[in-house]
């Protein structure tokens, strides 16, 4: 996840800035889940602010990396 955000920052995708703005945006209940999942929503809520991915085409490719590792090869 770290590694992620970071390749974004140095793309000039996004900003920390823009990255706290969503943390410190996100509902209550979100984020006062751990960690990743807090970083994970406010990542996803970014990019899809951003144009760069909807939250839909995110669940979607998660969906097909799960299913690739259930498929034995």
């Amino acid at each position: 996840l770290n590694a992620i955000a970071s390749s974004l920052r140095s793309r000039e995708v996004t900003s920390i800035d823009e990255m706290r703005r969503c943390l410190e945006s996100l509902p209550q209940e979100v984020y006062d889940r751990g960690y990743a999942e807090r970083w994970s929503e406010a990542l996803v809520d970014l990019l899809e602010e951003k144009g760069v991915l909807t939250k839909a085409e995110v669940l979607q490719r998660i969906k097909q990396m799960r299913g690739a590792q259930a498929s034995p090869s």
